[in-house]
Parts: structure tokens; C-alpha cells; sequence
């Protein structure tokens, strides 16, 4: 089963190129927003996989918007990118939830995707073996 993967940003066309390049990598587009509050109430509802969200959207920013989501849906990466990424918005964003930033000149999703989604999986696989092993991890 392919991974689901919301799409989070104001512009249309940006939607409709990731979109299309995440299908033709073989994911699963399971929704849509075109802002931050729909991309918060997109995300609980549907539960992805992992998140791609803007930084600079309408009705909620994509940092408010991770924040929300991340409290909902812990564990689930979100990679946000942005026109003009600085420092402080790498800094703010990690501590907003997000697991990427990337600038849109240098943007290759499908390359970004498979990495969080790889290490997700390592991640949940060890997480796994360290309980059919009998090892408890603190919390």
C-alpha cells in the first residue's frame, strides 16, 4: 500500500506539481488544503502519512499549522518549504513539529519524502523489536 500524503499550500499550481510528481513516484495523494486551517483539520481527519505544508498561508501559517498538527498526530513528518527560507524559520520550525525545510528553488519532494518515510519506518521497526524483545524504552 502506498504512503498517503497531504499537500498543504495556498497556490493551486504548486498543489497540482506536487502532486503530480508525488503520483508518478508511486504515493498516495489522500488530500488537499489551501490553507492552514484546512491543512490542520485535513490532517486529523485523514491521518497521512506525512505532510507537505507551506510556510506562508492564509488563515493559519504553515508553523502555527504544524504545531497543531504535531500535537494531534505525533510522529507524523511534516516538511515544509518555503519561497525564502532563513534560519530563524528552520529554527521555529523544528520547534513547531516539522521534520524538513526545504526552499521551493531547491525543492525534489519525492526525494524528501522517501528519506522521512524511510527513516519513519527504521524508526517504527526498532520500536518494535525493542518490545518483542522485552526492552522497555523510557518515555
Amino acid at each position: 500500500m502506498p504512503s498517503r500524503i497531504l499537500i498543504a499550500d495556498d497556490s493551486l499550481v504548486i498543489r497540482r506539481t506536487l502532486k503530480s510528481e508525488l503520483l508518478n513516484a508511486g504515493f498516495e495523494v489522500c488530500g488537499e488544503a489551501e490553507d492552514g486551517r484546512a491543512a490542520v483539520e485535513k490532517a486529523l481527519e485523514l491521518k497521512p502519512d506525512l505532510i507537505v505544508i507551506d510556510l506562508m498561508m492564509p488563515r493559519l501559517s504553515g508553523l502555527a499549522a504544524s504545531r497543531e498538527i504535531s500535537r494531534g498526530l505525533p510522529g507524523v513528518p511534516i516538511v515544509m518549504h518555503s519561497v525564502h527560507v532563513l534560519p530563524e524559520h528552520e529554527e521555529e520550525a523544528k520547534k513547531s513539529g516539522v521534520s524538513h525545510v526545504v526552499p521551493k528553488s531547491e525543492f525534489n519532494i519525492v526525494a524528501v519524502v522517501r528519506e522521512l518515510l524511510k527513516s519513519r519506518v527504521n524508526q517504527n521497526e526498532e520500536a518494535d523489536s525493542n518490545q518483542k524483545g522485552g526492552v522497555a524504552k523510557a518515555s
